[in-house]
């Protein structure tokens, strides 16, 4: 990969100015690494500015091993400078009544207790012949977002795994539905690769240059994954009926995507299964795919919860891609909207002086919608319309609000 044929920008927009100034988010990108990232420290945690200025550093160990124990060791990180806040004694007046200095040390010893909390978004970009290879852990509401270079939102995918409150509309039999959460032991049966079912609905939504990795197995059964000595609970599980289709990532079971039909295989059920269902839109409530539901997953607390992504997605020359923190989704109605200030504003993102401009009116965006945040995103883009090369960086640096 070279420099030249992408071009890189990355923002970083604290809300508000003086005392009332919030600065949590930060992002970075990595030239040599081609990696980018994100990360929104959590608004009511303590520390979350520092939590989220380390993580943005020790992002690109997330990448090129096991995944599940590098967020782990982070955690464990982050467990310990939480531990070290415990452990720090209140500044409380001696002044103010007794039960005034106990009620502010329960709740100075709360926020010790949720300190250093943040999201993070983090991708790792790579240049194959036949499109941009992409590696995504994201935990949290901070969204990762791809375009065509028609405008056309080619991620984030449809809702993965039903709810429970969906019932079961492809392949259904009479057997009970099974509650399946991540981190569950689930047992398939290898029906065909899914670039021979492109009619199929499971596959219809995978853009077809992405189809080469994944796979069509019928769903056998499965068993949960004791937690803390025991089975977890079933609120939020997908609700899977034995017999039902499921497409899985060629990388989750070690199989390429070509395998044989037939073959039983074993593997740890995350979001990134899609099972048969009609493909859901995107919602009012949630049209950028950030989900997380009412309480948004956050480092450390969720490393061990299986609350987190980890992919890898193939696009088509010319994409573009943003990792952001929900400062700048929630100034949106949608993706298209997104899309069309990008295109507007593609060249004053470059320029120092124009780029302030348009956060002041992203900014103001916000305190229309629903009260100002931080903005803080990369974006990845082809240094022109006909570019189709390699992910690299440019000098824009990060520009932040005076």
């Amino acid at each position: 990969m070279t420099d030249g044929d992408y071009k890189t920008v990355v923002v970083i927009s604290p809300a508000g100015a003086g005392d009332e100034r919030k600065d949590q988010d930060r992002a970075a990108w990595y030239p040599h690494r081609h990696l980018g990232v994100v990360c929104d420290g959590t608004t009511t945690s303590l520390h979350a500015r520092s939590a989220a200025e380390q993580t943005v550093r020790f992002a690109p160990g997330f990448f090129g091993g096991d995944v599940r124990e590098r967020l782990a060791l982070w955690a464990e990180y982050l467990l310990a400078c939480r531990a070290d806040a415990c452990r720090q004694p209140p500044r409380i007046s001696a002044s103010l009544p007794a039960g005034v200095q106990d009620l502010l040390r329960d709740v100075a010893r709360g926020q010790a207790a949720r300190s250093f909390q943040t999201t993070c978004v983090a991708a790792r970009f790579q240049l194959e012949p036949n499109g941009v290879e992409v590696e995504v852990v994201q935990v949290g509401d901070s969204p990762f977002l791809a375009f065509a270079a028609d405008g056309t939102l080619l991620w984030p995918a449809p809702v993965n795994a039903a709810s429970p409150d969906d019932p079961p509309t492809l392949e259904a039999s009479r057997s009970v539905a099974m509650a399946v959460q991540p981190g569950d032991d689930v047992l398939i049966r290898l029906v065909a690769p899914a670039t021979r079912c492109p009619d199929h609905n499971l596959v219809a939504a995978v853009p077809p240059v992405s189809r080469s990795r994944w796979l069509i197995g019928e769903f056998v059964t499965a068993w949960p994954r004791l937690r803390n000595g025991r089975p977890g609970r079933t609120a939020g599980a997908a609700r899977i009926v034995p017999g039902n289709l499921i497409m899985v990532p060629a990388y989750l079971i070690g199989t390429a995507g070509e395998a044989e039909p037939n073959l039983w295989k074993r593997f740890p059920f995350t979001p990134r299964v899609h099972v048969a269902r009609p493909a859901p839109r995107a919602t009012a409530g949630d049209p950028f795919g950030g989900g997380g539901g009412a309480v948004t997953a956050v480092l450390p607390d969720d490393a061990y919860t299986c609350r987190w992504l980890h992919f890898r997605e193939r696009f088509p020359h010319g994409s573009v891609f943003i990792l952001a923190s929900d400062g700048l989704t929630h100034g949106f109605a949608d993706a298209a909207a997104l899309w069309e200030w990008l295109a507007a504003h593609r060249t004053s993102l470059n320029d120092p002086a124009a780029q302030a401009a348009a956060l002041d009116e992203l900014h103001e965006r916000l305190r229309t919608r629903q009260g100002d945040d931080d903005i803080a995103f990369v974006l990845v883009r082809p240094e022109s319309a006909q570019s189709t090369g390699a992910v690299g960086h440019s000098a824009t640096g990060d520009r932040q609000r005076e």
